[in-house]
């Protein structure tokens, strides 16, 4: 498996289609008890990572970018089943966003879930006056590139 990182780039968040989910799931934002389940989503959807709640506070919560309103979750019933995270690398510059820590459980795939996860946080970096995003994957995970391809990302 090629660990090769991808960095891919929007250059406009005009445009930008609806967000819409399947029958029985339902969009929200991260509220606080919401740790937990974030690191059981990683830990299911990436089982290489390592991520705890302390380590989740230290590399997100508790840095002055954070947005509570910019950590999305897709559930179903109880079960949280996907997750992406609007953010910026720099906290005093918002003209550039970036998709980080997109996932989605493998048993919920093939549902435009990840379509879905990927484009509440679009919207949530527009609002924030996000006008280009960027994000990392990694070259083996070609749907993930292919998704990113269809919502108008390219390779930087």
């Amino acid at each position: 498996m090629g660990e090769e990182n991808v960095v891919m780039m929007k250059d406009s968040l005009e445009d930008l289609e609806e967000v819409q989910l399947p029958e029985g799931y339902k969009l929200k934002t991260f509220s606080p008890g919401d740790e937990e389940k974030w690191v059981e989503l990683m830990r299911n959807i990436f089982p290489e990572s390592d991520w705890t709640v302390e380590k989740f506070k230290e590399a997100f919560a508790s840095q002055p970018q954070f947005d509570p309103q910019g950590l999305f979750f897709i559930i179903k019933g109880e079960e949280y089943v996907a997750t992406a995270l609007g953010w910026f690398d720099d906290v005093n510059n918002k003209e550039m966003g970036r998709v980080h820590w997109v996932g989605v459980k493998e048993e919920h795939r093939g549902k435009g879930l990840g379509k879905a996860v990927v484009l509440a946080v679009l919207h949530y970096l527009r609002s924030q006056g996000s006008w280009k995003v960027i994000l990392d994957t990694q070259e083996y995970r070609k749907p993930a590139i292919r998704l990113y391809e269809t919502l108008g990302f390219k390779r930087a």
